[in-house]
């Protein structure tokens, strides 16, 4: 009889550390990986309207990943993007896809009183007055069934506006200084246009696309 019990508590203890093991697992969105999952050899050449300087911003690498946490493990995939022209504007970027969210992380190597910023984008899918409050605010303030850019037609572009207006000095994991940014998102072709507002260090772009290659 203390044979059975004893089977019995061991089989107790054994189902229940199996079902600790089980953690929730959050896969990608299908929807936003399908339009933003980008790979490498995907570039956008973008100019400035403000300066006329010409830049490319190209897919070096891709990583997908599980990260596993106390409480869960969630899907990851990152983007590494570079841009060509690394002298006049050096600055590395990466787009993280997680759930239903886009965030972007900007490593500035030329400004090192602005040397990091990272923020979520946007959730997808998108939508007309799509709220959503981290650290900073992000809105989609408008929708556009077309736009027109550099003598390219873009269906269903969707403008994010990013802003946060307190100053929390140098940026920091974390920490934003002000900022008044705005995104043009296009599914499956990625931001025909970006704006980067940034009058404490007097960081000025005004980014438009002139032309792109995907590769999925």
């Amino acid at each position: 009889m203390k044979q059975i019990i004893l089977v019995i508590v061991l089989l107790g203890l054994l189902l229940q550390s199996c079902q600790k093991q089980q953690l929730p697992h959050y896969t990608i969105n299908p929807g936003l990986m399908s339009a933003w999952g980008f790979k490498t050899g995907t570039y956008w050449i973008y100019q400035d309207s403000l300066s006329g300087e010409v830049d490319s911003f190209a897919v070096t690498g891709t990583q997908f990943k599980t990260g596993i946490g106390t409480t869960e493990s969630v899907d990851e995939y990152h983007i590494n993007i570079s841009t060509y022209k690394i002298d006049s504007f050096k600055i590395n970027w990466e787009i993280t896809l997680i759930d239903s969210t886009l965030s972007l992380i900007l490593w500035n190597h030329s400004d090192m009183l602005e040397e990091y910023l990272q923020y979520d984008v946007f959730n997808y899918p998108l939508f007309y007055n799509q709220f959503m409050i981290t650290v900073d605010t992000e809105v989609v303030s408008c929708v556009y069934n077309t736009l027109s850019l550099n003598n390219i037609v873009y269906n269903n572009v969707d403008q994010i506006h990013h802003f946060y207006s307190i100053d929390q000095g140098n940026v920091i994991y974390g920490g934003f200084m002000k900022h008044d940014d705005w995104f043009y998102a296009c599914d499956n072709v990625g931001f025909v246009k970006m704006v980067f507002n940034h009058p404490e260090d007097s960081l000025y772009r005004n980014w438009e696309l002139l032309r792109y290659h995907i590769e999925k």
